[in-house]
């Protein structure tokens, strides 16, 4: 009889046996889901399942089939417009470096990149004479030819300043040199 009684007072201790509960609460998941069902007013659910578990649970499991019912019919609208979007992002992903490689292109091909690219080559034929300022290259595609002459055309002021103020500041130099 000795081995029944309770340690602090002097009560029969319970028999518990692993895996039930002792007294009307619930488990923390349980909790915490009553918590996102009913927000501020979960204390006073849990109090009501406390008093009257029975009719309490019918009518929290009801919500609850209600709100399970609401948050799949909004998991599956939003799963539309989720799978829209990974469809249209799909192949960006794939191509994290393309931003990169866009801006590299639109300056390595804007009009002016490729007149200062003309420029260099000239001046470099001009200091080299090994090297030919005329270059020759076998294009057979006529939209390219226009394309090229469209190019120079639009920069040709650019070229004849540039080659102009190139001239003068050889001549300058040249002739402070004779003055000497």
């Amino acid at each position: 009889e000795d081995k029944d009684k309770d340690k602090d007072g002097g009560r029969e201790s319970e028999k518990h046996t692993p895996g039930t509960r002792r007294g009307p609460f619930l488990a923390p998941r349980h909790m915490k889901i009553v918590q996102m069902v009913y927000g501020d007013l979960w204390p006073e659910m849990i109090d009501h399942i406390k008093r009257a578990p029975q009719v309490t649970l019918k009518v929290i499991i009801q919500r609850l089939e209600q709100k399970d019912a609401a948050w799949r019919k909004a998991r599956r609208d939003m799963n539309k417009i989720w799978n829209d979007v990974y469809r249209k992002n799909y192949h960006k992903s794939l191509d994290y470096r393309s931003f990169q490689f866009k801006q590299a292109d639109k300056k390595a091909l804007s009009s002016t990149s490729l007149a200062q690219e003309a420029r260099a080559a000239r001046r470099q034929a001009l200091h080299n004479p090994q090297l030919s300022p005329s270059f020759t290259y076998l294009m057979r595609d006529e939209a390219l030819h226009l394309d090229i002459l469209s190019i120079i055309i639009s920069h040709l002021p650019d070229l004849q300043a540039s080659a102009n103020s190139h001239s003068n500041s050889n001549n300058s130099s040249s002739s402070s040199n004779n003055n000497n």
